[in-house]
């Protein structure tokens, strides 16, 4: 479908990371995210699936794509408790460099991605060692740039089997030269944590590979669900 085309529906996409208990902002308790996801639901927010979003099949403005980095083995603690219950098949954005070592307890084996990934989630890349895709890191190093965009892309679809086309840029940083090696590389979307809503099908967004998500933290979840509130699209009553 083209740019041209009017939009049939929207997408709230939310970025979360961890579920460890931890003090660190980036991680969401598995209780909270949890009372996030039932919210969500409650509010009027169906969770869309990766394949219906690139298919363009979602309709309507009440959706939230969940979208989950770095491959952190944390997943497994709130997969069947907060996940499952509501039909969420997350978007899981994976980098090579830490998955499936002995030497990095918290990250995930190929094996357990391959678990969820059979029970419907979904997978993209997010760098090979999560570096900044910038021209700075590009005129630092050009080859370890380079294989943040390739090396992640080679090694995610023999390790998965899977075609990689969507990419989500580390810390959230990308450039022009970012976005022109990620077309480049065959992927087709690509996404940031700049706040936005986005529109479905994909092709219909100004710039593809610049995609907004919205970054959920313990901080930042208070302004998101204000966000949502605001956007929910309520059903006129007959």
């Amino acid at each position: 479908m083209g740019k041209g085309l009017d939009a049939r529906g929207s997408v709230h996409v939310l970025c979360y990371h961890t579920f460890m208990n931890r003090k660190t902002d980036y991680d969401v308790a598995p209780e909270e995210f949890k009372k996030q996801i039932e919210e969500m639901a409650s509010m009027g927010y169906r969770f869309v699936k990766t394949e219906d979003v690139l298919a363009g099949r979602v309709t309507g403005d009440n959706n939230v794509w969940i979208t989950i980095d770095d491959g952190n083995n944390s997943l497994n603690a709130v997969y069947n408790s907060a996940l499952k219950p509501h039909g969420v098949k997350p978007l899981l954005f994976l980098y090579p460099g830490i998955l499936d070592r002995k030497s990095v307890p918290y990250a995930m084996s190929y094996a357990e991605i391959k678990g969820f990934l059979n029970d419907g989630a979904s997978a993209g890349a997010h760098g090979f060692y999560h570096l900044f895709l910038n021209e700075k890191q590009y005129k630092k190093d050009k080859k370890e740039f380079l294989k943040e965009i390739y090396g992640s892309r080679d090694t995610l679809e023999s390790k998965l089997g899977r075609k990689m086309e969507l990419f989500a840029y580390p810390f959230g940083v990308y450039s022009d030269l970012a976005r022109d090696e990620l077309a480049q590389a065959g992927f087709k979307y690509a996404f940031t944590i700049n706040h936005g809503v986005v529109q479905v099908p994909l092709e219909l967004n100004a710039e593809p590979l610049k995609l907004p998500r919205f970054l959920v933290t313990k901080s930042s979840w208070k302004n998101v669900r204000g966000i949502l509130s605001k956007n929910l699209n309520k059903p006129r009553k007959s």
